[in-house]
């Protein structure tokens, strides 16, 4: 079987793959866009050639600054979805030699990162949707982790995190997850609250992995 998990920021994602994986033994694989392993491996390949150069870090201000930023998006958006081709690829051979798969931040993920990136829904949306829909493995049962706003503030004011994510973010965040949802993934992507325990909530996943294995 396979299962796609997405959710906003403190939804419990990892709590619950890692319930899903100890319990069932699925194997899990990262899948999030623009954060596979080779776009990873070219990053860090790119700031150790970089950080030997000899830049002149006033040019790294104003207009000139905004103009590097813009082609640093670009750069790293089409190298994206040229590994995006090769990486659906890749899933399709992953469920080929193992029984049960966990896809990790899938599509529904990848888009909202994408809005995010580049100020709102674009062709660029359009784009890597339509990728997901040609080349990538579907899953079985497509969870979204939805949590309300201020459970999610909770938890992060609970939690000992380096990057907070704010009041304003979680909002912005879960109404574009809800754009998506309805207008690209209607009736595909199952919407469970993860706003209650993680005990609870694994329950309810664990339902619908014994009643398909």
């Amino acid at each position: 079987m396979i299962l796609g998990f997405s959710g906003a920021d403190y939804s419990g994602k990892s709590t619950q793959i890692g319930k899903v994986q100890s319990r069932f033994g699925y194997v899990v694989v990262w899948s999030r866009f623009g954060y596979t392993p080779s776009i990873l491996y070219l990053k860090s390949f790119f700031r150790k050639v970089t950080s030997t150069m000899n830049i002149d870090k006033k040019e790294n201000f104003g207009e000139q600054s905004s103009k590097v930023n813009k082609s640093v998006f670009d750069i790293w958006f089409w190298t994206a979805v040229i590994d995006y081709f090769i990486f659906g690829l890749y899933l399709h051979w992953i469920t080929k030699i193992h029984k049960n798969v966990v896809f990790d931040r899938y599509i529904l993920d990848a888009l909202v990162d994408i809005s995010v990136r580049y100020g709102g829904v674009s062709w660029r949306c359009t784009l890597v949707k339509k990728i997901y829909d040609y080349f990538f493995p579907k899953p079985d049962h497509y969870l979204f982790l939805d949590i309300d706003c201020h459970t999610a503030g909770q938890r992060r004011d609970g939690k000992n995190d380096p990057y907070p994510v704010s009041d304003t973010e979680l909002e912005n965040l879960r109404r574009i997850y809800f754009l998506f949802l309805s207008n690209m993934f209607k009736g595909d992507v199952k919407i469970i609250d993860a706003a209650g325990s993680a005990d609870d909530l694994h329950k309810k996943i664990t339902r619908m992995v014994v009643n398909e294995t």
